[in-house]
C-alpha cells in the first residue's frame, strides 16, 4: 500500500509511454539492420543513444525511482535474453548479434544503478552517463567511419576519440544546463562547462583503457565518481 501510494496515474501512464518507446526503437533499428539500411555497430549505437538519452526526461516525468527503476531492470533482463548468449536461442534479435555479447547489458546495468541510486540527483546521472550514452556512441561511430590515426598500442583512433569528447561535452552542456534554467540544479555556467570538460576528459580516457564491452561499466562507474567528487 505504501509503494502504490507512491506511484501517480502521471507515473503510470509514462511508464507505459516508456516501454512504448524503447520496444519501438529497438525493434525498428533491429528491422533496419536486418534489410541491411543499417549496420550492426551503428545499429547499436543508436538504439544507445535513443535510450540513453531519455534519462534526461525520467526525473522531470516521474515522482520517484520506482518505476523507471523497474523498466531498467526489465531492461536488464530483455537484453541479456536477446543477447548471443541467450539460453533461450529463439529469443536472440540479430541486433546485438555483433559486438561485445554482454555489452547492451552492461550498459543497462549501469544505467539501472544510476537511476535507482541517485534519482534524487540528477545532475549525478547525466554526468556518469551521458558520456556513455554520447561519447561512446560517437566515438565508435567516427572512429570506424573517419578515423585514420591509431593511438599506441591500440585499435582506436584520435578521430573517434576527438568525436566522442566533443559529443559527450555537448550532451553535458545542454542536460546540466537545462536543469539549472529548470531550477533543479544549482551551478553557474562556468562550473557547468569544467564540469563538463573534466567528465568527458575522463570518459575518453577509460574509453581507450577498457576492453572490448567493458566500457560499458567502467565508463559510467569513472564518470559517476568524479560526480560524487564534484559534488
Amino acid at each position: 500500500m505504501i509503494i502504490c501510494s507512491m506511484i501517480t496515474i502521471v507515473d503510470i501512464l509514462f511508464f507505459l509511454i516508456t516501454y512504448i518507446y524503447i520496444f519501438s526503437v529497438i525493434f525498428y533499428i533491429d528491422r533496419l539492420k536486418k534489410t541491411k539500411k543499417i549496420n550492426s555497430t551503428n545499429s547499436r549505437k543508436l538504439i544507445h543513444i535513443l535510450i540513453g538519452s531519455s534519462i534526461i526526461l525520467a526525473p522531470i516525468i516521474f515522482s520517484n525511482n520506482i518505476l523507471p527503476s523497474l523498466i531498467g531492470f526489465s531492461f536488464i533482463l530483455f537484453t541479456f535474453l536477446t543477447s548471443p548468449i541467450s539460453p533461450i536461442k529463439k529469443f536472440q534479435l540479430s541486433i546485438f548479434s555483433e559486438g561485445h555479447s554482454l555489452g547492451t547489458t552492461y550498459y543497462s546495468i549501469s544505467l539501472t544503478a544510476l537511476i535507482y541510486l541517485f534519482f534524487d540527483q540528477p545532475w549525478i546521472i547525466f554526468i556518469g552517463f551521458l558520456p556513455l550514452v554520447f561519447g561512446d556512441a560517437f566515438a565508435n561511430i567516427f572512429g570506424v567511419k573517419y578515423g585514420t590515426i591509431y593511438w599506441p598500442y591500440s585499435k582506436k583512433t584520435v578521430q573517434g576519440s576527438f568525436a566522442g569528447y566533443i559529443a559527450s561535452c555537448f550532451a553535458l552542456l545542454f542536460s546540466l544546463s537545462l536543469y539549472v534554467l529548470l531550477g533543479l540544479y544549482n551551478q553557474d555556467f562556468i562550473t557547468i562547462i569544467l564540469i563538463s570538460v573534466l567528465s568527458s576528459i575522463i570518459m575518453m580516457i577509460i574509453e581507450l583503457l577498457s576492453p572490448k564491452g567493458t566500457d560499458n561499466l567502467s565508463i559510467p562507474f569513472f564518470c559517476t565518481l568524479f560526480a560524487i567528487f564534484v559534488q
